[in-house]
């Protein structure tokens, strides 16, 4: 019997985030932040793609990813607490993802 491998879908994910402005006299930066994931995996390859590695823009922008990730992995927490029994294994998958990349992503990578 051959066996065969189960493909999940990618999927991506554009947010916006306010980033405290480097010069106080200038308005906040604006950073749209897009990743991909796969499963409860999200490629951090992907993080901040849509802005030139090594940019200011795209550290600033990981910078903050890092932050959206960890809280995230608080939030999911608090929702799998309260979460009924029916929709627990769905906000799992996104607590684990999340606090995943809250203890693996490196915003200077």
């Amino acid at each position: 019997m051959k066996k065969t491998r189960k493909l999940l879908p990618l999927i991506l994910c554009f947010l916006t985030f306010n980033a405290w402005p480097l010069d106080l006299n200038k308005h906040d930066k604006h950073y749209s932040v897009r990743y991909s994931y796969t499963g409860k995996k999200i490629d951090y390859k992907s993080v901040c793609s849509n802005y030139t590695k090594g940019s200011t823009e795209y550290r600033g922008c990981r910078g903050q990813a890092q932050g959206y990730f960890k809280d995230q992995c608080t939030d999911y927490r608090k929702r799998y607490r309260m979460a009924s029994s029916s929709s627990k294994k769905d906000v799992a998958k996104k607590r684990d993802m999340y606090c995943l990349a809250k203890s693996q992503f490196n915003p200077l990578r």
